[in-house]
């Protein structure tokens, strides 16, 4: 039982860990686009924020399954060492 969840927490850390490089990603790169999109109006920082942040689910969601193949992708090759 040990070796099982030693298994799923090393996996779970990879996961996480490459859930947030995509969603920091993503994020920036969809802040980017509100900037360009809302920059010649009067709209706030926390406006484009807030914005950025209730679309970036839906592009997270859309890659998710990459990311969990990448994940263990790299969860097996530091299995292999």
């Amino acid at each position: 039982m040990t070796l099982h969840l030693y298994f799923a927490r090393r996996f779970l850390v990879t996961f996480l860990a490459l859930f947030a490089a995509f969603f920091l990603m993503l994020s920036l790169f969809d802040l980017l686009e509100q900037i360009r999109r809302f920059g010649g109006t009067e709209a706030s920082l926390e406006g484009i924020l807030a914005l950025t942040f209730l679309n970036v689910p839906k592009s997270v969601y859309r890659i998710l399954p990459l990311i969990v193949i990448i994940s263990a992708i790299f969860y097996f090759l530091a299995l292999a060492r």
